[in-house]
């Protein structure tokens, strides 16, 4: 039969290579102490593996909340190569080699608007001028001219812009 072997806390500390004042807090959760403060050894340590370490074991396994079936290490390592991937991003944006696409779709939306203002502002300049070289009446010509410019204008904006960066 083994012989027992008692041990103070601090000496068990070392045995499992924890701390003493967690050796106090496993005491405080269960772990088996005499009356005279000493611990058996081979009872500790056989209680220590089948509350904490099991508590270990199971805390590295997937989380049952988490669809993917990934561990801790692995949501960590995910988590760590989004920030890069976002600290990557930033460098980029910050060099000029990344634009803001928000500000991009702002300055498409001024730039047309201010295109199809000109585009409307001309309508009575050139009537004036077409009708004047070609001898018409101009409250005939302004509405076929501001007719055609209108249909094309709104053709444009039916357009997406994919399909006019095709066009050379």
């Amino acid at each position: 039969m083994a012989k027992q072997i008692f041990v103070t806390k601090a000496s068990f500390a070392t045995q499992i290579d924890v701390s003493r004042t967690r050796v106090s807090q496993l005491v405080r959760a269960g772990l088996p102490v005499g009356d005279d403060g000493l611990i058996d050894l081979a009872k500790g340590k056989s209680w220590y593996q089948r509350h904490i370490d099991h508590n270990r074991r199971e805390a590295r396994k997937p989380s049952k909340n988490d669809s993917r079936g990934c561990s801790a290490t692995e949501n960590r390592n995910a988590k760590l190569g989004w920030e890069a991937r976002i600290r990557e991003l930033e460098f980029k944006k910050e060099s000029g080699s990344v634009i803001d696409r928000g500000a991009v779709e702002r300055f498409l939306f001024e730039r047309a608007r201010a295109e199809r203002d000109r585009w409307i502002g001309a309508i009575p300049r050139v009537t004036a001028r077409l009708a004047e070289e070609l001898d018409l009446d101009p409250k005939e010509l302004f509405p076929a001219i501001d007719r055609a410019v209108r249909d094309l204008l709104t053709e444009t904006a039916a357009t997406p812009l994919g399909s006019l960066a095709n066009v050379r």
